[in-house]
């Protein structure tokens, strides 16, 4: 207000803020709503996977779940196969010094996993390993599906059973 002459200007005070806290709801519901994508994208449909061939011994697990229709790639100790084609040779679960060049990505496995990327255009991939097989030879597969845009990825293990 702009006092004005002859007139009497009565000041207002304002109130102070309410002390009271109230729940912030909005927080709660984001916090909500990333648990409930994270358990949805968790789940898997109810789809079989191939059985693997004889020379493979799965690990156990305690606790399975069902897998969706993938692309598979077994691994032995003694090949690899992607689809169920024989796309490189192993020696005792390892691949030769020679066969991975410095990318880190095996030639044969690059060009079978890219092929089937058209067959499985979904980018799930289920790997079937002997429960010998190293982790640098998992990690020379997963970079090839990386490659071809493969990112969910399972590894497939049997059921214990009670």
């Amino acid at each position: 207000m702009i006092p004005t002459a002859g007139k009497k200007v009565r000041w207002k005070k304002k109130k102070a803020a309410s002390q009271d806290l109230a729940l912030n709801i909005t927080s709660m519901a984001d916090i909500f709503t990333i648990i409930l994508v994270f358990l949805l994208k968790s789940l898997s449909s109810d789809a079989a996977t191939t059985p693997p061939s004889a020379m493979l011994t799965l690990p156990t697990a305690q606790i399975g779940d069902r897998t969706a229709e993938t692309l598979n790639v077994e691994v032995s100790t003694d090949e690899v196969r992607v689809g169920g084609s024989r796309v490189a040779a192993l020696k005792a679960a390892r691949f030769s010094s020679t066969d991975i060049p410095a990318n880190g990505m095996h030639p044969g496995i690059d060009r079978a996993i890219g092929a089937a990327k058209a067959l499985h255009p979904d980018s799930r991939l289920s790997i079937l390993a002997d429960r010998k097989t190293p982790y640098h030879t998992l990690k020379t597969i997963l970079a090839s599906a990386a490659n071809h845009g493969y990112t969910d990825y399972k590894l497939v293990v049997v059921r214990e059973e009670d």
